[in-house]
């Protein structure tokens, strides 16, 4: 009964693995799916931060626009008040020329009125005189003439000048300030597209770091989850370490006691052996008799050690029905005998069949999953994570056959008690659910295989 438990309680632990194993399978893959993620996530950030570096750098050429606009302001201010100040004082100087001919204009025509007076006053005065004002008169008129005319000259030129000067002035100054409107516009739409990127990829970025949180969120979420499965795996590994040991230490027991019982039916046979041939003086019979008697009665020894097996064998003489019996139950056992050999038999191929099958599907799945990524890596995380019944399936079939030696028939089989019977019945309920293990297994290993 405690060979029994402990195989069930190994077959639990086995499933629990299984289980553990698949968890531990699909926390592997969301971790490498989430490892996956932060780099694409971290390539966008790159990316990101180069177009920002990008923008920043045509945010510092409007800077340099702009800061060209104002010194061109500033030329465009210092020239027009350049331009005003030679206006007033083009204006200044006309204004002083005007007044300085209004003055010789004065003064040219003051002498002709005092010449006219001191005509009409001195009609007397002598012809000499008269001509002498005259000339003096002639040379006070082209002398002022003269330098009238320069003046006008010189002025006229001025303001030639000074209208031509100012029209320059005008058409530079409209040429500056429509050049300062188109830069002030491109720097204007340059501005509001800067701005717009750097909202969008302000935008970008905290959705970028928000995706990255989650993503090392979901790192950390399976790493934990990967330390407990581990820790979890390790503690079902001890423990069915420890039934594995618990079912070697009663397998070792139940061999000694074998050990031990037919080290007594073969001290028993010996006492059989002596009693036989005390029989066989008194009958006329030959050693073939004797040896036949001998067998029969380790077998009457089997028979009457179910009720009692520390009772001591009878010795004296054996009656033909006591023979009759003995080659009787001596027959059934045979059968019996031959009957579960051929049952371990047909146990033992059909437990190397499903093994047979179990490892033809995983080399096929490895061969599959090789062609399909050609990464060695991979292949024996496949085959150490994807069916990690492979492992458990050939511990089990290990175990099957190891148990399976121990149920081979032998010389001395043929001898076992009714107590080695129950024995062998029970070892052989174990090697069948080993091999219900083994199918059930294969189902697994198929429903992976349709599930992939």
């Amino acid at each position: 009964m405690e060979s029994a438990i402990s195989a069930e309680e190994f077959q639990r632990f086995q499933s629990q693995l299984l289980d553990l194993r698949e968890e531990q399978i699909q926390a592997t893959d969301m971790r490498l799916r989430a490892e996956a993620r932060v780099r694409h996530l971290e390539e966008e950030l790159s990316t990101a931060l180069k177009l920002a570096e990008s923008y920043k750098y045509d945010a510092a050429h409007a800077q340099d626009i702009l800061q060209d606009n104002k010194r061109l302001r500033e030329k465009l201010l210092s020239t027009e008040s350049s331009f005003q100040l030679q206006s007033s004082t083009l204006r200044a100087e006309c204004h002083r020329l005007t007044t300085e001919l209004d003055r010789l204009e004065l003064i040219l025509n003051k002498p002709t009125q005092t010449q006219s007076c001191q005509t009409a006053l001195g009609v007397s005065s002598p012809s000499d005189a008269f001509v002498q004002t005259d000339e003096t008169l002639d040379a006070i008129t082209d002398a002022d003439s003269a330098s009238s005319f320069a003046i006008i000259t010189e002025l006229q030129s001025a303001l030639s000048v000074t209208e031509v000067t100012n029209s320059l002035l005008t058409q530079t100054i409209s040429t500056l300030e429509h050049k300062l409107s188109e830069l002030e516009s491109c720097v204007q739409t340059d501005l509001y597209g800067l701005r717009s990127k750097l909202c969008e990829l302000a935008t970008e970025r905290s959705a970028l770091l928000e995706r990255l949180r989650e993503s090392e969120v979901v790192i950390t979420n399976a790493a934990d989850t990967e330390r407990d499965l581990r820790g979890q795996l390790d503690l079902v590994r001890s423990r069915s370490e420890k039934v594995n040991r618990e079912l070697r230490r009663q397998l070792c027991r139940l061999v000694r006691a074998q050990q031990s019982e037919l080290e007594q039916l073969s001290l028993n046979r010996c006492s059989v052996y002596s009693s036989s041939s005390s029989l066989s003086s008194n009958i006329n019979s030959g050693s073939t008799t004797t040896a036949s008697n001998g067998e029969l009665a380790a077998n009457h020894l089997d028979t009457s050690e179910r009720k009692s097996v520390d009772d001591p064998v009878p010795s004296g003489l054996f009656s033909m029905a006591d023979f009759k019996a003995l080659i009787d139950r001596m027959s059934e056992v045979q059968e019996e005998n031959c009957a579960f050999r051929r049952r371990i038999q047909r146990l033992e191929s059909q437990l190397a069949e499903k093994s047979k099958l179990i490892q033809a599907e995983l080399h096929t799945r490895l061969v599959s999953n090789s062609d399909a990524s050609h990464n060695p890596i991979t292949h024996a995380g496949i085959f150490n994570t994807k069916f990690p019944g492979a492992t458990v399936s050939s511990t089990a079939n290990q175990s099957a056959f190891s148990w399976l030696s121990l149920l081979k028939p032998s010389s001395t089989s043929a001898n076992l008690s009714i107590t080695n019977l129950e024995t062998i019945n029970r070892l052989k309920k174990m090697c069948e659910e080993l091999i219900t293990q083994n199918m059930q297994l294969s189902d697994e290993l198929d429903r992976l295989r349709d599930r992939n």
